[in-house]
């Protein structure tokens, strides 16, 4: 075997993108846990970095290096901090690379705002299921607006999913046009 085997490199060139990958997105959790501001904006650079791994690595790299760093958010900075990258920013850009291979432009913006969507209920539920229990204040809130809330909710949610899949893909096109030409 030479040293300079193509097939090595790939490899090591692979797990090198997947593990550096990984640290951006762990520094981007963690810092978001730590942060008083600024919060969805760092965790749009963990989906950032999810996009990454499947444009340089693959669709299944991209899964690996999202296991990787939700087991790792859960033990640290913990649950509590990061269950938004671990329930919809993480999951959003693999669902976001399937529906777009398998989909016509077109209704894959419709197909990709029901999924994002729905994770984004999926998470809302997860934090009320841990905050309504200890906020007495958002309880009453919610009681107090009732059902006249959901329709509005509903379109709000709507409206910021667009809006993270509109960012994303600048964000996505910014880096394969500028950044990954560089090396």
């Amino acid at each position: 075997m030479a040293v300079a085997d193509p097939k090595r490199y790939r490899s090591t060139k692979t797990i090198a993108y997947g593990g550096m990958l990984s640290a951006l997105i762990m520094l981007a959790v963690s810092t978001a846990a730590w942060s008083p501001t600024a919060k969805m904006a760092l965790f749009s650079l963990t989906s950032l970095g999810i996009a990454i791994a499947v444009i340089e690595i693959s669709l299944i790299g991209g899964f690996v290096v999202y296991g990787a760093t939700a087991l790792l958010c859960l033990a640290w900075p913990g649950y509590l901090s990061a269950w938004p990258y671990v329930v919809f920013f993480g999951i959003y850009p693999l669902v976001r690379a399937l529906v777009d291979r398998k989909c016509l432009p077109g209704p894959a913006r419709l197909i990709r705002v029901i999924w994002g969507s729905l994770l984004a209920f999926s998470a809302v539920a997860v934090m009320s299921h841990f905050m309504l229990q200890q906020n007495q204040v958002l309880q009453v809130t919610i009681n107090r607006l009732g059902k006249a809330a959901y329709p509005v909710l509903i379109l709000l949610t709507v409206v910021g999913v667009l809006l993270y899949d509109f960012t994303l893909s600048l964000l996505i096109s910014f880096y394969s046009r500028r950044l990954r030409n560089i090396r």
